[in-house]
């Protein structure tokens, strides 16, 4: 998994560790969303979910319902790291801090190359 120098930083307290499982569990709530919103998508996506891709510049005859396609495709194995990481602290596993860091910021790279930089 690429991941930034400050990943491998331990947490200085609980507090800060409770944050950033918080925050983890809120981005793979939005991944998920998108992951499901695929796995559902029979033609179009519902509109709401389109205007949010049709922010994203695409190539020309491109389709945020093809975009979301390779996306999933692509990031299919991340976010299956992401969820499990998620999964394993919400069930009480000992996570280590790296991991809990590294799902988090990984979660987020995917969601920018989504839904833009604001992600």
């Amino acid at each position: 998994m690429l991941e930034p120098p400050s990943v491998a930083e331990t947490f200085v307290s609980e507090d800060e560790r409770a944050e950033e499982i918080v925050q983890l569990i809120e981005v793979d709530q939005r991944l998920q969303e998108w992951v499901r919103a695929r796995g559902s998508m029979t033609g179009e996506l519902p509109a709401e979910l389109r205007t949010r891709l049709l922010v994203q510049p695409t190539e020309p005859g491109d389709t945020p319902e093809r975009r979301l396609a390779r996306w999933v495709t692509i990031f299919g194995d991340d976010l299956d790291t992401i969820h499990d990481t998620r999964s394993r602290v919400i069930h009480g596993v000992r996570t280590p801090d790296g991991e809990i860091r590294g799902a988090r910021w990984l979660g987020r790279q995917i969601l920018g190359l989504l839904e833009g930089a604001d992600a």
